[in-house]
């Protein structure tokens, strides 16, 4: 492909996530929406989602989404995507679930159009590219969500050379709730990492989303940490990797033992806010990455806690504070679609509050760190426009340090 066609790293990083964002709105309410939701709710959403499984198909073999006779099939996939995204945007019952899903919704046409044209005009490899990670963001939902296990999902056909075509695979899996799969995919992926070096790195992608399978939706708790110290005993983990899963280690065994459900909001809060303790100043990767079980629990009782209708209003602007600020801090990959769309919607939703100017802070961060060159920082017209935008809401005025899109020294 020439290089004109291949987007900035800022175009890739965009696409990517709000891709990811409808695939986790269609599959949420696929298997997440509850019976008494409107007939219309989860016929389109299933229709939706047997679209986008279909499309999987394709857009996981390279040869398959190349080949010039699939071609029309492909099209007529991501225009009824295209179509279902529309009907579900009209009816979806915003109040059935968490803060940020109506966001979601909102943002994802606007991918699905430009994936469609530039497939459409011939840059499938380009298309291709930015489809292929739509499932990680699915976990995020599908990981929280008291639906059933055995949510019949495919199978990519996905290359099975390297590391990161097998974690995609793995996260396929979680994706589709077949969480057995999953968790031993993920844990013998964790394994050929440490082969090669007992301080690998990339074990903690594979070994994160197979704890989030253990921790938030199967309550494993006492026997993940027995799995782990077993697995740090066994591989002889050494470095930074050994630190972070001993950490979780003592993390897990010191959980509460309360359940969320048998708890008062003022309960609940009061838990959050101890688990959450020093949260706003863990700035560095390996603060996220130590106090990623942590993090996991928190969101588990603030979830269940922001459905409730009998919530004050402080106490839902501080769960709705203390979910962003727990997202802002989850280092995985299959979470990254999060970390704004929460943010933003405290901001959205409590204007002028010290919580959405924290907020704010956060995610000017974000833009800015994910805007970063070698020439400095570059903020884009869109990215400013938006910052603006929240900034009026947070603090009531508009006026940015970045004025103009462009270099920043």
């Amino acid at each position: 492909m020439a290089n004109a066609l291949k987007p900035s790293p800022i175009e890739r990083y965009n696409m990517r996530i709000v891709f990811k964002a409808f695939l986790t709105s269609a599959l949420v309410v696929v298997t997440g929406c509850s019976e008494k939701s409107p007939p219309t709710v989860r016929q389109n959403m299933r229709d939706a989602y047997s679209a986008s499984t279909a499309l999987y198909g394709y857009v996981w073999s390279r040869s398959k989404f190349e080949d010039p006779k699939n071609q029309d099939t492909i099209v007529s996939l991501l225009d009824r995507l295209s179509r279902d995204f529309h009907r579900v945007e009209k009816v979806v019952p915003v109040t059935e679930f968490e803060p940020g899903f109506r966001n979601a919704l909102q943002v994802n046409h606007e991918i699905i159009r430009d994936a469609t044209e530039r497939f459409k005009a011939g840059q499938n490899d380009y298309a291709r590219w930015r489809l292929r990670g739509l499932t990680s963001s699915c976990i995020g939902c599908h990981t929280r969500y008291q639906v059933s296990s055995l949510f019949d999902g495919i199978t990519p056909e996905v290359d099975r050379g390297s590391p990161v075509d097998k974690l995609e695979g793995a996260t396929f899996l979680v994706a589709t709730r077949q969480f057995e799969k999953a968790s031993a995919e993920l844990w013998n992926l964790a394994g050929e990492s440490l082969r090669q070096s007992k301080q690998s790195e990339t074990v903690i992608e594979p070994l994160g989303l197979w704890l989030v399978v253990q921790l938030r939706v199967q309550s494993h708790y006492e026997t993940s940490a027995r799995s782990l110290q077993s697995f740090v005993s066994s591989y002889g983990v050494t470095g930074r990797p050994r630190e972070i899963l001993r950490r979780w280690v003592q993390t897990i065994k010191a959980f509460p033992s309360q359940s969320s459900s048998n708890l008062s909001p003022e309960e609940s809060l009061k838990v959050v806010n101890k688990l959450l303790q020093g949260a706003k100043d863990w700035e560095s990767a390996d603060d996220e990455d130590r106090n990623l079980p942590t993090l996991l629990l928190a969101t588990g009782y603030l979830h269940p806690l922001l459905l409730r209708q009998d919530l004050t209003e402080v106490q839902r602007r501080t769960a709705t504070y203390l979910l962003a600020l727990s997202y802002s801090k989850i280092n995985l990959q299959s979470f990254a679609v999060f970390r704004d769309m929460y943010l933003e919607q405290c901001i959205r939703d409590f204007p002028n509050s010290d919580e959405a100017r924290d907020s704010f802070e956060r995610l000017k961060s974000e833009v800015e760190l994910r805007s970063s060159g070698s020439s400095g920082i570059y903020v884009t017209p869109e990215d400013q426009a938006r910052l603006n935008e929240l900034r009026q809401i947070a603090y009531g005025k508009s006026s940015m340090i970045v004025n103009d899109a462009g270099p920043v020294s």
